[in-house]
């Protein structure tokens, strides 16, 4: 599992992109069981999970230049998308 795969931006070969190798959803999301149950018990799906203590295991000063120095003021140009709010109506 790759992030970004067919994407101009994400991963296209081993060689040019160690970095993205092996991250996958999980890794920012957590497990795709939690989102089932929760779906399926009526709860609202979350997003990230505790994004600024993951995100540090793979944006370092090594992967993301500047990461380290200013951490929120970096944190925010590693946010990668807005989840949309589920409609609660839809079943």
């Amino acid at each position: 599992h790759v992030v970004g795969l067919k994407y101009e931006s994400g991963f296209v070969n081993e060689s040019s992109d160690k970095g993205l190798r092996d991250v996958g959803c999980e890794i920012c999301h957590g497990p795709g069981s939690r989102h089932i149950e929760a779906a399926l018990s009526g709860n609202d799906v979350v997003g990230l999970v505790s994004p600024k203590f993951g995100c540090n295991d793979c944006h370092t000063p090594e992967h993301s230049p500047g990461y380290g120095a200013d951490k929120d003021g970096y944190f925010k140009k590693i946010i990668h998308w807005m989840e949309p709010e589920a409609n609660k109506n839809v079943k």
